[in-house]
């Protein structure tokens, strides 16, 4: 599962959970997406009937598809196939600070960034994932893995008194792009 437009055929017939912008929770099947509409489509059951209903992305905070599956990892750290998934052998921290205020942490076997939203693989139990696919409408910010100042002072590039400095300078300039910044 990468995405609604990389993979939605593996999606179908799934358990899904829509987090509703609005606050409200809606569990159905997955039918299909839609990308020139941007909406996926549901398979709800009402009074012993089935009706298919579509949801535009703009209208939703996540899509949650509710089984977990197994992942098993391969040796290598870090892989990005054709698709754009990119699956690390290090479990990687994340959150997405929502637009509403509300946040989402935990730590994932991967992610995807399309056009579409930001794709996560939280762990759940020992060697099993979800896939929660959240659009960027409903986003404010997101961070997968490192950033990118703990990378430099863990591989011993910069000191910690060096880029506490740098963060100083950078909060001072913020209206220079940051490539001026750090070529200076």
């Amino acid at each position: 599962m990468m995405s609604p437009e990389a993979d939605e055929t593996s999606w179908v017939g799934e358990s899904v959970e829509l987090s509703l912008s609005d606050g409200r929770k809606i569990a159905g099947r997955f039918i299909s997406f839609d990308a020139v509409r941007e909406a996926v489509e549901i398979s709800l059951r009402v009074k012993d009937k089935s009706a298919s209903v579509f949801f535009k992305l703009a209208d939703l905070k996540t899509l949650h598809l509710l089984p977990a599956k197994e992942h098993i990892i391969g040796e290598k750290p870090a892989v990005t196939g054709a698709s754009g998934f990119r699956q690390h052998a290090d479990r990687l921290s994340f959150k997405v600070l929502f637009k509403d205020g509300d946040d989402f942490a935990g730590t994932t076997f991967g992610f995807r960034v399309n056009k579409y939203g930001l794709c996560l693989y939280p762990v759940r139990g020992e060697n099993a994932y979800s896939c929660f696919l959240v659009p960027h409408s409903a986003m404010d910010s997101y961070e997968v893995g490192p950033r990118i100042g703990e990378v430099l002072v863990n591989e011993k590039l910069v000191s910690q008194e060096q880029l506490d400095s740098f963060l100083s300078i950078q909060k001072e300039q913020r209206d220079r792009p940051l490539g001026d910044y750090l070529s200076s």
